[in-house]
Formats: C-alpha cells, sequence, structure tokens
C-alpha cells in the first residue's frame, strides 16, 4: 500500500455511501418516533391513572370535608411522582358532591424535537370522582 486510502469495495461508489447514510438517519428518525410516542403514551396512561386514583382516595372525604377531599387529592399526585407544578387544579363542586383534578405535563424537546406525528408537546389529563348518596329501602342514607 502506497499512500492511497483504504476503501472497501462497498464505498468505493459515492452514490452508495450517501444512499446508506440517508438509510441510517431515516432509521434513526423512525426509532426516534416510536420512543417518543411511547413516552407520550405511558405519561399520558400514567398521568391518568395518578388523576383518577387521586379523586377516588379525595371524594371519600366529600361532602362534609372538601377541604380534606382537596389536600388527599394533591397528596396523592405528588407521592405518585407528579410535580406541584403539574397539577393545574384542585376543585370541589359547589354542591360538594364531585371533586376534579387537572394535571399537565410537558414532552421534553429532547424527545418531542424530531418525532413525527405526536399529538401535542404537552399531556393535559382530568379526572372527576363523586360520591354518590344512595337511598337504602328502609328510608335510611348510605354512603359509598
Amino acid at each position: 500500500m502506497t499512500g492511497g486510502s483504504i476503501r472497501t469495495p462497498f464505498f468505493c461508489s459515492r452514490k452508495r455511501a450517501i444512499g446508506l447514510t440517508a438509510i441510517m438517519v431515516m432509521s434513526a428518525l423512525i426509532v426516534h418516533t416510536m420512543a417518543a410516542r411511547a413516552y407520550y403514551s405511558l405519561n399520558s396512561r400514567n398521568l391518568q391513572l395518578v388523576a383518577t386514583m387521586a379523586v377516588r382516595a379525595g371524594a371519600e372525604y366529600l361532602p362534609k370535608g372538601p377541604r380534606g377531599a382537596i389536600q388527599i387529592a394533591s397528596r396523592f399526585v405528588r407521592h405518585c411522582g407528579v410535580a406541584s407544578s403539574e397539577i393545574i387544579s384542585t376543585d370541589v363542586s359547589a354542591d360538594d358532591y364531585t371533586l376534579t383534578i387537572t394535571l399537565y405535563r410537558k414532552v421534553p424537546k429532547y424527545v418531542s424535537l424530531l418525532a413525527l406525528g405526536l399529538p401535542s408537546r404537552l399531556i393535559s389529563v382530568t379526572a372527576t370522582g363523586q360520591r354518590q348518596k344512595l337511598k337504602a329501602q328502609s328510608g335510611h342514607s348510605h354512603w359509598i
């Protein structure tokens, strides 16, 4: 070998090298998009589950303790890894029978930057729970 660069037969052609590079870039974008969609889906489902469980836990304190219901729901979501800044609202209805919580999370830029087809860069979920009053046949009321 005298003064030349090492070339393999596959990369001798400039068209092949460009084609292979294009295929590798497209493959990387596809894999990144799949990972971003999985990230979005898992975070969306996780936030919805946490919100649902929080309102169920908080609704146990309704209608007599609306403040307690809000505190329990907020503590529950924070205990499950939701940051305080991601809790948009925790409200009790005017009749004190319904608790609603709204959570919001941003998909990081490094995940969403090159991802194709994400519904949004923002994940927002709302859950509502009630404590219902049932009437028994004997005329006594029971809370569930």
